[in-house]
Protein backbone atom coordinates (compact mmCIF):
# COMPACT_ATOMS: atom_id res chain seq x y z
CA UNK A 1 0.00 0.00 0.00
CA UNK A 2 1.57 3.23 -0.65
CA UNK A 3 1.48 6.23 1.14
CA UNK A 4 1.75 9.61 0.26
CA UNK A 5 3.64 12.20 2.32
CA UNK A 6 1.62 15.24 3.62
CA UNK A 7 2.18 18.88 2.14
CA UNK A 8 4.08 21.38 4.28
CA UNK A 9 3.89 24.81 4.29
CA UNK A 10 5.79 26.99 5.27
CA UNK A 11 5.11 30.54 8.20
CA UNK A 12 4.20 32.66 5.55
CA UNK A 13 2.14 30.48 3.99
CA UNK A 14 0.21 30.04 6.89
CA UNK A 15 -0.38 33.42 8.22
CA UNK A 16 -1.20 34.39 4.15
CA UNK A 17 -4.07 31.44 4.63
CA UNK A 18 -5.29 32.68 8.11
CA UNK A 19 -5.18 36.74 6.31
CA UNK A 20 -7.26 34.78 3.72
CA UNK A 21 -9.87 33.29 5.82
CA UNK A 22 -9.98 36.44 7.62
CA UNK A 23 -10.73 38.67 4.48
CA UNK A 24 -13.48 36.29 3.59
CA UNK A 25 -15.26 36.29 6.83
CA UNK A 26 -15.30 40.33 6.67
CA UNK A 27 -16.51 39.83 3.33
CA UNK A 28 -18.79 37.52 3.86
CA UNK A 29 -20.26 39.54 7.06
CA UNK A 30 -20.31 42.70 4.66
CA UNK A 31 -21.99 41.03 2.71
CA UNK A 32 -24.79 39.73 5.29
CA UNK A 33 -25.04 42.84 7.04
CA UNK A 34 -26.40 44.33 3.33
CA UNK A 35 -27.99 41.64 2.78
CA UNK A 36 -30.07 41.89 5.95
CA UNK A 37 -30.31 45.60 5.49
CA UNK A 38 -31.81 45.21 2.59
CA UNK A 39 -34.07 42.51 3.42
CA UNK A 40 -35.61 44.71 6.15
CA UNK A 41 -35.92 47.95 3.93
CA UNK A 42 -37.69 45.32 1.38
CA UNK A 43 -40.07 43.78 3.71
CA UNK A 44 -40.60 47.54 4.76
CA UNK A 45 -41.47 48.49 1.60
CA UNK A 46 -43.12 45.04 0.48
CA UNK A 47 -45.24 45.57 3.52
CA UNK A 48 -46.34 48.73 3.22
CA UNK A 49 -47.14 47.93 -0.46
CA UNK A 50 -48.85 44.68 0.55
CA UNK A 51 -51.25 46.53 3.00
CA UNK A 52 -51.95 49.66 0.48
CA UNK A 53 -52.38 47.15 -2.37
CA UNK A 54 -54.91 45.16 -0.19
CA UNK A 55 -56.30 47.94 1.30
CA UNK A 56 -56.87 49.54 -2.43
CA UNK A 57 -58.19 45.67 -3.24
CA UNK A 58 -60.24 45.58 -0.43
CA UNK A 59 -62.14 49.23 -0.98
CA UNK A 60 -62.19 48.39 -4.54
CA UNK A 61 -64.03 45.08 -3.34
CA UNK A 62 -66.77 46.69 -1.27
CA UNK A 63 -67.31 49.15 -3.68
CA UNK A 64 -67.68 46.48 -6.20
CA UNK A 65 -69.96 45.16 -4.16
CA UNK A 66 -72.00 48.32 -2.97
CA UNK A 67 -72.58 48.50 -7.15
CA UNK A 68 -74.04 44.97 -7.07
CA UNK A 69 -76.46 45.84 -4.50
CA UNK A 70 -77.73 48.56 -5.93
CA UNK A 71 -77.81 46.89 -9.27
CA UNK A 72 -79.77 44.08 -6.91
CA UNK A 73 -82.45 46.75 -5.55
CA UNK A 74 -82.89 48.04 -9.07
CA UNK A 75 -83.43 44.30 -10.25
CA UNK A 76 -85.82 43.95 -7.12
CA UNK A 77 -87.45 47.15 -8.21
CA UNK A 78 -88.06 46.09 -11.99
CA UNK A 79 -88.96 42.89 -10.36
CA UNK A 80 -92.28 44.46 -8.11
CA UNK A 81 -93.11 46.30 -10.73
CA UNK A 82 -93.63 43.76 -13.31
CA UNK A 83 -95.15 41.01 -10.75
CA UNK A 84 -97.54 44.31 -10.25
CA UNK A 85 -98.21 44.71 -14.04
CA UNK A 86 -98.77 40.69 -14.84
CA UNK A 87 -101.11 40.97 -12.00
CA UNK A 88 -102.89 43.50 -13.31
CA UNK A 89 -102.67 42.18 -16.72
CA UNK A 90 -104.37 38.64 -15.03
CA UNK A 91 -107.31 40.90 -14.05
CA UNK A 92 -107.34 42.65 -17.36
CA UNK A 93 -107.67 38.94 -18.68
CA UNK A 94 -110.70 38.09 -16.46
CA UNK A 95 -112.30 41.06 -17.02
CA UNK A 96 -112.11 40.26 -20.74
CA UNK A 97 -112.75 36.41 -20.59
CA UNK A 98 -116.21 38.01 -18.22
CA UNK A 99 -117.50 40.36 -20.83
CA UNK A 100 -117.13 38.01 -23.40
CA UNK A 101 -119.66 35.66 -21.48
CA UNK A 102 -121.93 38.43 -20.76
CA UNK A 103 -121.56 39.10 -25.07
CA UNK A 104 -122.22 35.88 -25.92
CA UNK A 105 -125.39 36.17 -24.00
CA UNK A 106 -126.32 39.42 -25.57
CA UNK A 107 -125.65 37.36 -29.07
CA UNK A 108 -128.05 34.63 -27.33
CA UNK A 109 -130.65 37.66 -26.29
CA UNK A 110 -131.07 39.11 -29.93
CA UNK A 111 -130.82 35.81 -31.83
CA UNK A 112 -133.78 34.71 -29.50
CA UNK A 113 -135.33 37.97 -30.30
CA UNK A 114 -135.01 37.22 -34.09
CA UNK A 115 -136.24 33.31 -33.35
CA UNK A 116 -139.63 34.46 -31.50
CA UNK A 117 -140.32 37.16 -33.75
CA UNK A 118 -140.36 34.75 -36.50
CA UNK A 119 -143.70 33.53 -34.86
CA UNK A 120 -145.75 36.14 -36.06
CA UNK A 121 -148.01 34.78 -38.47
CA UNK A 122 -150.12 36.29 -41.66
CA UNK A 123 -149.45 39.80 -42.52
CA UNK A 124 -147.59 40.74 -39.71
CA UNK A 125 -144.62 38.22 -40.37
CA UNK A 126 -143.31 41.20 -42.19
CA UNK A 127 -139.52 42.27 -42.61
CA UNK A 128 -139.54 45.63 -40.13
CA UNK A 129 -137.30 48.15 -38.85
CA UNK A 130 -136.86 46.08 -35.88
CA UNK A 131 -135.87 43.20 -37.70
CA UNK A 132 -132.80 45.35 -39.56
CA UNK A 133 -131.91 46.58 -35.58
CA UNK A 134 -131.49 43.19 -34.37
CA UNK A 135 -129.74 41.59 -37.61
CA UNK A 136 -127.01 45.25 -36.93
CA UNK A 137 -126.74 44.20 -33.24
CA UNK A 138 -125.59 40.43 -33.90
CA UNK A 139 -123.25 41.84 -36.43
CA UNK A 140 -122.10 44.36 -33.67
CA UNK A 141 -121.58 41.69 -31.04
CA UNK A 142 -120.04 39.38 -33.41
CA UNK A 143 -117.16 42.04 -34.09
CA UNK A 144 -117.02 42.76 -30.74
CA UNK A 145 -116.59 38.93 -29.65
CA UNK A 146 -114.38 38.52 -32.16
CA UNK A 147 -112.24 41.53 -31.60
CA UNK A 148 -112.51 41.05 -27.73
CA UNK A 149 -110.78 36.99 -28.52
CA UNK A 150 -107.62 38.83 -30.27
CA UNK A 151 -107.20 41.37 -27.53
CA UNK A 152 -107.23 38.34 -25.42
CA UNK A 153 -104.56 36.71 -27.39
CA UNK A 154 -102.29 40.05 -27.57
CA UNK A 155 -102.76 39.77 -23.57
CA UNK A 156 -101.96 35.96 -22.96
CA UNK A 157 -98.60 36.55 -25.52
CA UNK A 158 -98.22 39.89 -23.65
CA UNK A 159 -98.37 38.18 -20.19
CA UNK A 160 -95.88 35.46 -21.06
CA UNK A 161 -93.27 37.98 -22.51
CA UNK A 162 -93.87 39.88 -18.89
CA UNK A 163 -93.56 35.87 -17.58
CA UNK A 164 -90.09 35.49 -19.22
CA UNK A 165 -88.24 38.71 -19.26
CA UNK A 166 -89.51 38.14 -14.92
CA UNK A 167 -87.48 34.99 -15.34
CA UNK A 168 -84.53 36.53 -16.73
CA UNK A 169 -84.56 39.89 -14.22
CA UNK A 170 -84.49 36.58 -11.16
CA UNK A 171 -82.24 34.81 -12.66
CA UNK A 172 -79.62 38.22 -12.68
CA UNK A 173 -80.89 39.22 -9.38
CA UNK A 174 -79.90 35.77 -8.15
CA UNK A 175 -76.56 35.67 -9.58
CA UNK A 176 -75.96 39.02 -8.30
CA UNK A 177 -77.15 37.84 -4.47
CA UNK A 178 -74.63 35.29 -4.60
CA UNK A 179 -71.99 37.35 -6.20
CA UNK A 180 -72.45 39.78 -2.83
CA UNK A 181 -72.57 37.26 -0.77
CA UNK A 182 -68.94 36.32 -2.23
CA UNK A 183 -67.88 40.03 -2.38
CA UNK A 184 -69.25 40.70 0.73
CA UNK A 185 -67.13 37.84 2.22
CA UNK A 186 -64.26 38.96 0.42
CA UNK A 187 -64.25 42.68 1.49
CA UNK A 188 -64.78 41.27 5.22
CA UNK A 189 -62.07 38.83 4.86
CA UNK A 190 -58.60 39.18 7.37
CA UNK A 191 -55.23 37.71 7.27
CA UNK A 192 -55.95 36.42 10.35
CA UNK A 193 -58.78 34.57 9.22
CA UNK A 194 -57.18 30.93 8.81
CA UNK A 195 -60.84 29.23 8.24
CA UNK A 196 -61.45 31.44 5.31
CA UNK A 197 -58.09 31.79 3.50
CA UNK A 198 -56.03 29.37 2.30
CA UNK A 199 -54.11 28.13 -1.00
CA UNK A 200 -55.21 28.10 -4.35
CA UNK A 201 -53.53 26.43 -7.75
CA UNK A 202 -54.39 29.38 -10.48
CA UNK A 203 -56.57 31.26 -8.80
CA UNK A 204 -55.07 34.61 -11.25
CA UNK A 205 -55.82 32.41 -14.35
CA UNK A 206 -58.96 34.18 -15.90
CA UNK A 207 -61.89 31.65 -16.82
CA UNK A 208 -63.01 30.83 -20.25
CA UNK A 209 -66.71 32.84 -19.37
CA UNK A 210 -64.86 36.10 -18.26
CA UNK A 211 -67.26 39.09 -18.90
CA UNK A 212 -65.42 42.72 -19.14
CA UNK A 213 -67.46 45.68 -16.92
CA UNK A 214 -68.76 47.18 -19.68
CA UNK A 215 -70.41 43.76 -20.85
CA UNK A 216 -71.67 43.67 -16.92
CA UNK A 217 -73.43 45.97 -17.24
CA UNK A 218 -75.14 46.46 -21.04
CA UNK A 219 -75.98 42.67 -19.74
CA UNK A 220 -78.29 44.18 -16.53
CA UNK A 221 -79.20 47.34 -18.65
CA UNK A 222 -80.81 45.55 -21.65
CA UNK A 223 -82.44 43.24 -19.38
CA UNK A 224 -83.93 45.90 -17.14
CA UNK A 225 -84.30 48.26 -20.46
CA UNK A 226 -86.30 45.23 -22.06
CA UNK A 227 -88.67 44.49 -18.60
CA UNK A 228 -89.50 48.55 -18.51
CA UNK A 229 -90.36 48.14 -21.58
CA UNK A 230 -92.83 45.22 -21.43
CA UNK A 231 -94.19 46.98 -18.42
CA UNK A 232 -95.00 50.37 -20.93
CA UNK A 233 -96.70 47.94 -23.27
CA UNK A 234 -98.33 46.28 -20.65
CA UNK A 235 -99.78 49.48 -19.51
CA UNK A 236 -100.76 51.16 -23.51
CA UNK A 237 -102.51 47.37 -23.92
CA UNK A 238 -104.01 47.68 -20.50
CA UNK A 239 -105.46 51.58 -21.34
CA UNK A 240 -106.57 49.86 -24.78
CA UNK A 241 -108.40 47.17 -23.03
CA UNK A 242 -110.61 49.51 -21.26
CA UNK A 243 -111.07 51.34 -23.75
CA UNK A 244 -111.97 48.98 -25.97
CA UNK A 245 -114.93 47.60 -23.29
CA UNK A 246 -115.70 51.02 -22.49
CA UNK A 247 -116.33 51.76 -26.29
CA UNK A 248 -118.13 48.26 -26.86
CA UNK A 249 -120.46 49.11 -24.04
CA UNK A 250 -121.65 52.25 -25.44
CA UNK A 251 -121.96 50.37 -28.62
CA UNK A 252 -124.21 47.86 -27.57
CA UNK A 253 -125.66 49.80 -25.01
CA UNK A 254 -126.91 52.33 -27.94
CA UNK A 255 -128.07 49.78 -30.03
CA UNK A 256 -130.03 47.89 -27.33
CA UNK A 257 -131.37 51.33 -26.61
CA UNK A 258 -132.54 51.76 -30.46
CA UNK A 259 -134.18 48.24 -30.45
CA UNK A 260 -135.97 48.92 -27.50
CA UNK A 261 -137.72 52.23 -28.69
CA UNK A 262 -138.09 50.76 -32.11
CA UNK A 263 -139.41 48.02 -30.18
CA UNK A 264 -141.79 49.60 -28.52
CA UNK A 265 -142.72 51.85 -31.20
CA UNK A 266 -143.56 48.64 -32.88
CA UNK A 267 -145.76 47.38 -29.82
CA UNK A 268 -147.39 51.15 -29.90
CA UNK A 269 -148.32 50.92 -33.76
CA UNK A 270 -149.83 47.10 -33.29
CA UNK A 271 -152.11 48.13 -30.29
CA UNK A 272 -153.09 51.15 -32.39
CA UNK A 273 -154.08 49.13 -35.51
CA UNK A 274 -155.44 46.29 -33.18
CA UNK A 275 -157.39 49.03 -31.27
CA UNK A 276 -158.65 50.28 -34.77
CA UNK A 277 -159.62 46.94 -35.98
CA UNK A 278 -161.76 45.59 -33.18
CA UNK A 279 -163.34 49.35 -33.95
CA UNK A 280 -164.19 48.57 -37.34
CA UNK A 281 -165.05 44.98 -35.85
CA UNK A 282 -167.72 46.63 -33.36
CA UNK A 283 -168.63 48.69 -36.64
CA UNK A 284 -169.33 45.72 -38.77
CA UNK A 285 -171.21 43.77 -36.32
CA UNK A 286 -173.68 47.21 -36.00
CA UNK A 287 -173.98 47.17 -39.42
CA UNK A 288 -174.78 43.09 -39.65
CA UNK A 289 -177.41 43.63 -37.35
CA UNK A 290 -178.69 46.64 -39.24
CA UNK A 291 -178.49 44.31 -42.61
CA UNK A 292 -180.32 41.61 -40.77
CA UNK A 293 -182.92 43.87 -39.55
CA UNK A 294 -183.16 45.18 -43.50
CA UNK A 295 -183.48 41.98 -44.98
CA UNK A 296 -185.81 40.78 -42.56
CA UNK A 297 -187.84 44.34 -43.09
CA UNK A 298 -187.88 43.43 -46.82
CA UNK A 299 -188.78 40.26 -46.93
CA UNK A 300 -191.75 41.62 -44.48
CA UNK A 301 -192.48 43.98 -47.36
CA UNK A 302 -192.67 41.66 -49.91
CA UNK A 303 -194.45 39.25 -48.42
CA UNK A 304 -197.29 41.75 -47.65
CA UNK A 305 -197.20 42.99 -50.91
CA UNK A 306 -197.81 38.94 -52.40
CA UNK A 307 -201.85 39.05 -51.45
CA UNK A 308 -202.27 42.28 -52.89
CA UNK A 309 -201.42 41.11 -56.02
CA UNK A 310 -203.11 37.95 -55.59
CA UNK A 311 -206.02 39.94 -55.57
CA UNK A 312 -205.35 42.12 -58.46
CA UNK A 313 -204.12 38.99 -60.20
CA UNK A 314 -207.21 37.32 -59.13
CA UNK A 315 -210.24 40.14 -59.80
CA UNK A 316 -208.37 40.58 -63.32
CA UNK A 317 -208.68 36.72 -63.93
CA UNK A 318 -211.90 36.59 -62.92
CA UNK A 319 -213.22 39.64 -65.22
CA UNK A 320 -211.95 38.23 -68.03
CA UNK A 321 -214.17 35.69 -67.37
CA UNK A 322 -217.27 38.48 -68.10
CA UNK A 323 -219.53 36.89 -70.93
CA UNK A 324 -219.75 38.28 -74.48
CA UNK A 325 -219.91 41.97 -74.58
CA UNK A 326 -219.70 42.23 -70.73
CA UNK A 327 -215.90 41.60 -71.19
CA UNK A 328 -215.10 45.34 -71.33
CA UNK A 329 -211.45 47.44 -71.13
CA UNK A 330 -213.79 49.61 -68.56
CA UNK A 331 -211.67 52.25 -66.47
CA UNK A 332 -211.94 49.08 -63.77
CA UNK A 333 -210.39 46.91 -65.87
CA UNK A 334 -207.66 49.19 -66.48
CA UNK A 335 -206.91 50.18 -63.25
CA UNK A 336 -206.55 46.43 -62.27
CA UNK A 337 -204.27 45.91 -64.95
CA UNK A 338 -202.05 49.04 -63.65
CA UNK A 339 -202.84 47.72 -60.21
CA UNK A 340 -200.75 44.46 -61.17
CA UNK A 341 -198.21 45.91 -62.63
CA UNK A 342 -197.57 48.39 -60.19
CA UNK A 343 -197.62 45.49 -57.42
CA UNK A 344 -195.54 43.42 -59.25
CA UNK A 345 -193.11 46.00 -60.02
CA UNK A 346 -192.58 46.64 -56.66
CA UNK A 347 -192.43 43.65 -55.79
CA UNK A 348 -189.34 42.91 -58.30
CA UNK A 349 -187.73 46.08 -56.57
CA UNK A 350 -187.76 44.83 -52.86
CA UNK A 351 -186.55 41.28 -54.27
CA UNK A 352 -183.89 43.28 -55.83
CA UNK A 353 -182.98 45.17 -52.72
CA UNK A 354 -183.30 42.51 -50.92
CA UNK A 355 -180.48 40.19 -53.12
CA UNK A 356 -178.29 43.60 -52.88
CA UNK A 357 -178.96 43.54 -48.95
CA UNK A 358 -178.29 39.85 -48.46
CA UNK A 359 -174.82 40.44 -50.48
CA UNK A 360 -174.36 43.26 -48.77
CA UNK A 361 -174.68 41.15 -45.56
CA UNK A 362 -172.59 38.33 -47.03
CA UNK A 363 -169.99 40.95 -47.49
CA UNK A 364 -170.30 42.81 -43.87
CA UNK A 365 -169.84 38.78 -42.54
CA UNK A 366 -166.87 38.43 -44.92
CA UNK A 367 -164.95 41.52 -43.31
CA UNK A 368 -166.01 40.12 -39.68
CA UNK A 369 -164.39 37.32 -40.35
CA UNK A 370 -161.28 38.92 -41.81
CA UNK A 371 -160.99 41.42 -39.24
CA UNK A 372 -161.04 38.54 -36.66
CA UNK A 373 -158.63 36.97 -38.44
CA UNK A 374 -156.65 40.16 -38.73
CA UNK A 375 -157.40 41.02 -35.03
CA UNK A 376 -155.86 37.30 -34.38
CA UNK A 377 -152.65 38.17 -35.75
CA UNK A 378 -152.00 41.68 -33.98
CA UNK A 379 -152.91 40.16 -31.08
CA UNK A 380 -150.44 37.19 -31.80
CA UNK A 381 -147.99 39.65 -32.82
CA UNK A 382 -148.53 41.65 -29.84
CA UNK A 383 -148.05 38.14 -28.06
CA UNK A 384 -144.80 37.79 -29.33
CA UNK A 385 -143.08 41.38 -29.37
CA UNK A 386 -144.69 42.80 -25.97
CA UNK A 387 -145.15 39.42 -23.90
CA UNK A 388 -142.22 37.91 -25.01
CA UNK A 389 -139.41 40.00 -26.87
CA UNK A 390 -139.66 43.33 -24.54
CA UNK A 391 -139.32 40.70 -21.32
CA UNK A 392 -136.50 38.80 -23.20
CA UNK A 393 -134.57 42.49 -24.03
CA UNK A 394 -134.57 43.14 -20.33
CA UNK A 395 -132.31 39.93 -19.83
CA UNK A 396 -129.26 42.74 -21.87
CA UNK A 397 -126.37 42.76 -19.47
CA UNK A 398 -125.65 45.73 -16.73
CA UNK A 399 -122.63 48.00 -17.92
CA UNK A 400 -120.76 46.59 -14.62
CA UNK A 401 -120.95 42.99 -16.15
CA UNK A 402 -119.99 44.53 -20.10
CA UNK A 403 -117.02 46.02 -18.30
CA UNK A 404 -116.34 42.49 -16.99
CA UNK A 405 -116.72 43.22 -13.25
Amino acid sequence: MNTSTPQIFSTEEWYRNNQRRFNQSDISRAEWFRVCQQSKQLAKEKRHLTDTVQNDVTKKIAERAKQVFDCQKDLEKTIEQLTAETRKCDLEKKRLENALNEVQMSLIVAQESLDLRDQRISSDLVHDRLQDELHREIEIIQTYRDLTKMIIAELENQIRRNQQSKIELERDWSDKWEAYNIDTICAHMQNTSSEQIAFYTGPQRIPNKWSSPQEWIEFTRHRLFNARDEIRTSAILRDKINTHLQNGYKDLRNQADSIESVLAQRVNETNDSLYRLKQHQQMVIKEIAEAEKTIQFLKKEILEKEPALKKAQTRLHLRNERPNVELCEDRAHLGLIIESRELAATIQALQEQLARAEASLSNLLQTRRELEREIAVKENSLSVDKGRVQPLRKKFPAQHKLMGH
